[in-house]
């Protein structure tokens, strides 16, 4: 787990509807993320690795906020096994539903 969190989730908090240039920069850094996971599942697709029909915009919305979920649970709770568990089911998940 990265010390201090998440930055983007940090400056999410942070950023609040107190300051918005810093709440744009974040929805920028987001949408990067997601594009760039989004990108990764459809070359998946494309490349015959994944099965075809999968919502690469909607999994790569639903692993990005598993794993979000899972550093502030783990956080707060001071359990990295949760975090791990998530991971695992991702892992699961991805291998059952998404390969060939």
């Amino acid at each position: 787990m990265t010390e201090g969190g998440c930055p983007l989730l940090n400056t999410v908090i942070e950023s609040d509807d107190n300051l918005p240039f810093l709440k744009v920069k974040a929805q920028k850094a987001l949408n990067e993320l997601l594009g760039s996971l989004e990108n990764i599942i459809q070359n998946g697709i494309e490349s015959k690795e994944f099965k075809e029909g999968i919502d690469a915009k909607k999994e790569a919305a639903l692993m990005f906020s598993v794993i979000q979920g899972g550093l502030m649970m783990s956080k707060l709770s001071d359990n990295p096994k949760i975090l791990n568990g998530l991971l695992e089911t991702l892992k699961t998940n991805v291998t059952s539903q998404y390969l060939k």
